[in-house]
């Protein structure tokens, strides 16, 4: 849970999450004390709208309105580090490489006549 968290319109997002992770939890230490890994393009992006959050609020609800705000993806990777990813829409998938080829020969590949 958290405390009061109020950001304006025209603050950079990189500038929202950092603060939001540097908040101490009283005891002395920081939330998250990794750096955010942020993508790139979201990195300097300004709020187009002001976030208000208060007592009894989730820190996780805070991230998550803000990454559903900027069409983005949130997550923690293996190392422990805050992610937010520029999600990919329908049209931007058409110029996503295939990731894996289904062949006849291959070992993988079921085939698709199937015999009772």
């Amino acid at each position: 849970m958290i405390g009061t968290f109020s950001f304006d319109i025209g603050m950079s997002i990189s500038y929202v999450i950092k603060n939001v992770l540097k908040q101490d939890i009283g005891n002395g230490q920081m939330l998250d004390p990794l750096e955010p890994i942020i993508d790139p393009d979201l990195q300097e992006y300004k709020l187009q709208l002001a976030f208000s959050k208060g007592p009894g609020s989730y820190i996780g609800d805070l991230l998550n309105d803000l990454a559903t705000t900027l069409h983005a993806d949130i997550y923690y990777d293996m190392d422990g580090h805050l992610n937010v990813k520029k999600s990919l829409n329908f049209d931007e998938y058409k110029n996503v490489q295939n990731q894996w080829d289904f062949t006849e020969g291959s070992a993988e590949y079921i085939s698709a006549q199937v015999n009772y």
